[in-house]
C-alpha cells in the first residue's frame, strides 16, 4: 500500500519534470486548471487501491495432507435380477497443520481432536449394495468413521467450577456405523416412488465432551454422526 503511494507519487514529479505525458502530469495539469472531477477521480483511484492492497487477506497457514482414495465396484446378472456392489473409502496417511500464528509449528489432528477443532479420521468408508428387480430397486448404504480421540480436559480447564470435580481426562470416542435402505418403484417410465429409512439400527450418536467446533450441542459431536436417529421419509419424480 505504502509502496503504490511513493510509486504514484514518483510519477507525478518524473512527468513534470521530464514533460512526459501520463497520469503524473495530468494530475498536475487539473490542479492547475482547478478541475476538480479529475482531482477526485485520481484521489479516489489511489485511496481505493491503498485500502484494497492493505485489506487483501494473507493465508500463513499451511495444510499438509496425504491419504489414498480406492473404490471397487462389481456388477453381476443374476436369474432374479441385477446386483451392484460398491465399497469406497478414503486411507488417510498424514494430516498436520501450522499452528496459528505460526509457520514452523505443526500440530496434528489425525484421529483425534485437534486445536482446529476439528477430528481427521484415518478412515472413511461407503459399502453400497443394488437390487434390481423388475420395477423396484433396493439399495442398503452403510457408512463408517474409525474412532479417535476426544477434546483433552486438563486439570486446569474447570478451574473456577467449584461444584465439578476437575479431572485430567480425554474420551476414546468408539467407531461408528449406521445402514439406510431405501426402494425405488418405477411406476411408469417418467414416474418414480421412493421409500427410505435413514438410521435402520437407530444408533445413538457416540458420546464426546467436546465444546468446540460445533455450534451448542453437548455430549456428542454432530458433525460425524446421525443425530436424527432412525428416520423414515418418502419421495416422487416426475419426468415431462
Amino acid at each position: 500500500g505504502l509502496s503504490l503511494g511513493e510509486l504514484l507519487g514518483g510519477a507525478i514529479l518524473t512527468e513534470r519534470i521530464f514533460a512526459w505525458p501520463g497520469m503524473g502530469k495530468y494530475v498536475v495539469d487539473s490542479i492547475n486548471s482547478l478541475d476538480f472531477p479529475a482531482i477526485m477521480g485520481f484521489t479516489l483511484l489511489a485511496s481505493t487501491a491503498y485500502v484494497a492492497i492493505n485489506l487483501a487477506p494473507i493465508n500463513i497457514g499451511q495444510l499438509h495432507n496425504r491419504g489414498i482414495d480406492w473404490d471397487f465396484t462389481y456388477k453381476t446378472k443374476m436369474d432374479w435380477g441385477r446386483l451392484t456392489a460398491k465399497l469406497a473409502g478414503t486411507h488417510l496417511l498424514k494430516s498436520q497443520y501450522t499452528t496459528p500464528g505460526t509457520s514452523d509449528q505443526w500440530e496434528t489432528s489425525l484421529n483425534e481432536f485437534g486445536s482446529n477443532d476439528a477430528v481427521s479420521f484415518k478412515n472413511i468408508i461407503t459399502a453400497i449394495a443394488s437390487v434390481e428387480m423388475g420395477a423396484f430397486t433396493h439399495t442398503l448404504t452403510g457408512k463408517y468413521r474409525n474412532g479417535y480421540k476426544d477434546q483433552h480436559y486438563s486439570y486446569d480447564d474447570c478451574v473456577g467450577l467449584s461444584a465439578v470435580d476437575c479431572v485430567d481426562t480425554q474420551l476414546n470416542v468408539p467407531a461408528y456405523y449406521t445402514f439406510d435402505w431405501q426402494t425405488t418403484w418405477a411406476v411408469r417410465k417418467n414416474i418414480s416412488v421412493t421409500l427410505g429409512i435413514n438410521n435402520v439400527q437407530d444408533k445413538e450418536p457416540p458420546r464426546s465432551l467436546r465444546v468446540n467446533g460445533a455450534g451448542h450441542q453437548l455430549g456428542y459431536d454432530p458433525r460425524y454422526a446421525d443425530i436424527m436417529g432412525r428416520t423414515f421419509y418418502m419421495s416422487g419424480s416426475l419426468k415431462f
